[in-house]
């Protein structure tokens, strides 16, 4: 008997038996009740990482999730962004057949559109107008506790010689 998860519209999850319609994404469900109910297909989640997992372990095994499930919307920005970092890792090995890169190249693909449709949402520091900060007895502007801020570059006008000595 294979079950697989549904979730139901009060947010409950069931397990079904679906050994006959393996890949239906939605299901009629009978409640004890007797009220029938459309119960849909719950998609995967991946575990957490753990303690002792190294980030290169976890964001392998968050590329590996995308490539056995081809779902990236139950992972955040961030576990999306370490899958990407982790996808020259994977391809690195020596022995790997043309149709698992391309495998990979596509599921990159994947979390590349996910990261971008997700950076969407986020709001974008304001970074066109520079933070001015006033001098006080925290912050003098001269001695050292001054800030440092380097010198502005000047060039001399065109048709002028330089005399450049060593």
């Amino acid at each position: 008997m294979t079950t697989t998860p549904y979730v139901l519209p009060d947010g409950r999850i069931v397990a079904v038996d679906t050994s006959a319609a393996r890949d239906a994404q939605s299901i009629t469900y009978t409640l004890q009740g007797g009220e029938i109910v459309t119960a849909v297909r719950a998609l995967p989640v991946l575990e957490p990482g753990t303690p002792g997992e190294s980030l290169q372990g976890y964001g392998l095994r968050v590329l590996g999730f995308v490539v056995r499930t081809g779902i990236t919307a139950t992972l955040s920005l961030e576990d999306l962004q370490l899958a990407d970092h982790m996808y020259p890792i994977a391809v690195s090995g020596h022995d790997l057949s043309p149709s698992v890169v391309d495998t990979l190249s596509h599921t990159r693909r994947q979390i590349l559109d996910a990261i971008k449709w997700l950076e969407v949402d986020r709001p974008k520091p304001d970074r066109a107008t520079p933070v001015v900060i006033a001098a006080g007895t925290d912050r003098p502007n001269h001695g050292p506790m001054a800030r440092l801020i380097p010198a502005p570059i000047s060039r001399p006008p065109s048709g002028t010689a330089v005399d450049i000595r060593f």
